[in-house]
């Protein structure tokens, strides 16, 4: 074998090993930085349930795991940035399902939930509570109702804003209780809660409220939805108080741009459903009025696609979008 043979044989020989080990490395996940990206303030649900998950996510992955807030149009604005990222599974987009089903129908961030989003973990469902400003001459929903009828449009509504959970479920519930409040949209629950207390605002919806309800600074009108809140107990649901039917589920999931691949997904899926099943996260979730629900990836997709149609019904009866 001549000098030159043997090296092009040994060259040959060493760069095997290294062939596997270059694939491995490129085809491994995650390996970089990931991001959640929450389309809300600080202090919201989706912001503290984000964090504590990150915290364990980021040491199984053994890489870091940030929470990133970007809110404003009602959770449009994180959900863009979420659309721009590279579908590689590393961005990942924690939100409620009006961010979904709701802002692409009424602010100027559109986009098809179905067709531009992967589907990839669920958090649960949400109690949600529509509290009222001690300072109102009324202590539950029908005097709330009544001095409403009394000065139609004369009382403030407050919501996380244009396009958010609260504005449209805000909008269905004053059709369905024959009275007219005036919008406030806000950036974010928090803020629309400060203006309640503040006596900026009269009402204002949201899992956030139950906490001042509890500390006597604000009132509890109605549950939204079919049970009764074990945090507030003595607050009656909305089938109690006369309304049945209530076509607007309220959950928190999360989901990524379209094209990451379904064993991505599949894999943070797991991950997130086992991270939810730790006590500590668990009562968190449950203490910012989460009820965790796990769901595969198709189901969470079925459930998106299922609200999309819903919402989209609602909205036509109270004309917004």
């Amino acid at each position: 074998m001549t000098f030159l043979h043997r090296r092009a044989l040994l060259a040959a020989t060493a760069a095997l090993p290294l062939a596997p080990r270059f694939a491995r490395a490129e085809n491994s996940w995650p390996n970089k930085l990931l991001r959640i990206i929450t389309p809300f303030p600080a202090g919201a649900t989706s912001d503290s349930a984000a964090r504590a998950i990150a915290q364990i996510l980021s040491q199984k992955y053994k890489q870091p795991v940030v929470v990133e807030n970007r809110p404003g149009a009602g959770g449009g604005i994180g959900a863009q940035q979420a659309l721009a990222a590279q579908p590689d599974g590393h961005t990942l987009l924690l939100v409620n399902n009006s961010v979904l089903t709701m802002v692409p129908r009424i602010s100027q961030v559109k986009f098809d939930p179905v067709k531009d989003f992967e589907p990839v973990a669920f958090l649960g469902e949400s109690y949600n509570l529509l509290a009222l400003n001690r300072g109102l001459p009324v202590t539950d929903l029908p005097g709330f109702v009544a001095l409403a009828r009394q000065k139609p449009g004369a009382l403030v509504y407050a919501s996380p804003g244009v396009g958010s959970y609260g504005h449209v479920a805000g909008a269905l519930l004053q059709q369905r209780l024959g009275i007219e409040l005036l919008h406030a949209p806000f950036n974010g629950i928090v803020p629309a809660i400060n203006a309640v207390l503040a006596g900026d605002a009269h009402a204002v919806m949201g899992p956030n409220t139950v906490s001042f309800v509890q500390s006597g600074q604000l009132r509890g009108a109605v549950v939204i939805g079919e049970h009764r809140w074990p945090d507030v107990p003595e607050v009656p649901t909305l089938p109690e108080a006369g309304v049945e039917h209530w076509p607007l589920d309220y959950w928190y999931a999360v989901v990524a741009p379209a094209g990451v691949p379904l064993d991505i997904r599949q894999r943070l899926n797991a991950d997130f459903a086992e991270a939810s099943r730790l006590p500590q996260v668990r009562q968190l979730l449950e203490r910012v009025g989460l009820r965790p629900v796990e769901l595969s990836v198709d189901l969470i997709g079925q459930r998106i696609a299922t609200d999309w149609r819903a919402v989209g019904e609602a909205m036509k009866l109270v004309e917004i979008g």
